[in-house]
């Protein structure tokens, strides 16, 4: 597992993302409904990988560098597979993912579990 994926998760959850990360106001969401799109270069450009349903295996041969969700919905991604590890959940998308500490590969991600 990457190291520093692994600690920009850890230091995000632990700088309050609990509610949900709010957006870096990125441009218009390439992502459209039911979908989290993650992506090689910033500014939601290069390679991309389209997750359409939870996923709790993930592979990419290049570091995430943006993340883009389709408005209004949730997801969470998870810095180990099987939604294990530290995960963050997400309210927006992000045109720079090293703002929110993901830096690396991102192994699984789901839509956000309800919260009670």
């Amino acid at each position: 597992m990457n190291r520093i994926l692994q600690m920009g998760l850890t230091a995000a959850l632990l700088a309050g993302a609990g509610a949900g990360v709010a957006a870096d106001k990125p441009r218009t969401s390439p992502a459209r409904p039911g979908e989290l799109m993650l992506f090689e270069q910033t500014n939601f450009n290069g390679d991309h990988y389209t997750v359409e349903k939870d996923n709790p295996y993930i592979y990419t041969d290049w570091n995430v560098r943006s993340i883009a969700i389709y408005p209004g919905e949730k997801w969470q991604i998870c810095n180990k597979s099987k939604y294990k590890g530290d995960c963050l959940t997400l309210t927006d998308s992000f045109t720079d993912s090293s703002t929110i500490g993901v830096m690396g590969q991102v192994p699984s991600a789901r839509r956000a579990p309800a919260t009670p």
